[in-house]
């Protein structure tokens, strides 16, 4: 017995000082392709590596976000650290644990540069967003739009005869009152020896809700949007860690209050010294565990149906929580059959 505990111990700690993969990056490609192109994607991970999501369809003008969303989820089955999902116009890409943290997403979508990002970026996680603008505006009616939900701010400019740092400093200086009402910083500056103008979200709360940014189509400006944590990769402890710490510790509490009870209701016979406690039924502890896991196994599909991706933490959790959720359960039917023998 004492071995069994010792290992689920062991499979506790090691979860919780395993590091969750579970960040994600959400993006929605508005519908509409003002013009032909592709979307592309370059995902940094914590480790300094990053996948490079080249778009491979080519799609005309008035090409669905559906269809962006698609080809982009499709191109980043060949990300190594990296798993895509496509639900309408969304794309959501999730580490996958192979090269760590997602650290930040860069998307390219040169079909469109209205862009939306939200609240479920890394995982709740997001600290920073950025805006790269470069180029010249080119239409006489061309415009640049962003805004800002949770502080309820938005402009629209033109951009003919702008350059790319002009747009970003009157786009950032437009929404400056987000600053005070957010508690986040808002800047902008020009990179690249002046030829790229850059909006910078810093700090940003981790409940924000809606960013969206737009240049107006294919009116000579190129954007990339791009978002990130910009910290360390520090070892945290997981959702799993903890469910699995607290039903050690329930467990360890079960089988103390079991082996108590066996002695109180054994005191007074002359061999109740050496008397010890059965704690474990291998046919018994092997039906509940079975059970236990198909119910954890429904669960984990159920989760992937409505959230659309897994962590490669979750079915090592199922697993040992079943095993540990079992362990107690079989003690609990055990100390039953004792009561009506």
């Amino acid at each position: 017995m004492k071995k069994i505990l010792l290992l689920g111990f062991y499979l506790g700690i090691c979860s919780i000082l395993s590091v969750s993969f579970a960040n994600v990056g959400t993006v929605t490609l508005v519908n509409g392709a003002q013009r032909a192109g592709n979307v592309n994607a370059i995902i940094h991970y914590a480790n300094g590596t990053r996948d490079t999501v080249a778009g491979s369809v080519w799609h005309p003008k008035g090409t669905s976000g559906s269809d962006k969303a698609t080809q982009l989820k499709n191109d980043c089955m060949q990300c190594v650290g990296a798993t895509a999902v496509a639900i309408g116009g969304t794309v959501r890409i999730a580490s996958n644990g192979a090269n760590g943290e997602i650290t930040e997403i860069d998307i390219i979508d040169n079909t469109n540069q209205r862009l939306t990002i939200n609240s479920s970026n890394l995982n709740d996680d997001i600290l920073t967003v950025g805006v790269k603008i470069k180029g010249t505006g080119t239409c006489v009616d061309g415009m640049a739009y962003l805004s800002l939900d949770d502080c309820g701010e938005s402009i629209s400019i033109p951009t003919y005869g702008k350059t790319g740092v002009q747009v970003a400093e009157e786009l950032a200086s437009g929404i400056i009152n987000c600053n005070a009402e957010l508690g986040a910083t808002i800047i902008s500056y020009s990179m690249g020896g002046g030829e790229t103008g850059v909006i910078r979200f810093l700090n940003l709360p981790p409940e924000f809700s809606t960013i969206t940014f737009d240049t107006g189509g294919d009116c000579g400006l190129s954007a990339i949007i791009s978002m990130g944590t910009n910290t360390q990769f520090i070892p945290t402890l997981t959702q799993w860690g903890v469910i699995i710490l607290l039903l050690l510790v329930l467990a360890i509490g079960m089988v103390f209050l079991y082996q108590r009870q066996t002695s109180l209701a054994v005191a007074g016979v002359a061999e109740a010294s050496s008397a010890k406690p059965k704690l474990f039924d291998r046919k018994l502890f092997t039906k509940v565990f079975a059970v236990a896991l198909l119910i954890g196994i429904a669960g984990l599909v159920a989760a992937y149906l409505y959230y659309g991706s897994i962590t490669n933490a979750d079915p090592f959790g199922i697993v040992v929580s079943a095993g540990i959720v079992a362990y107690m359960a079989h003690l609990w039917l055990m100390k039953k059959v004792e009561d009506k023998g």
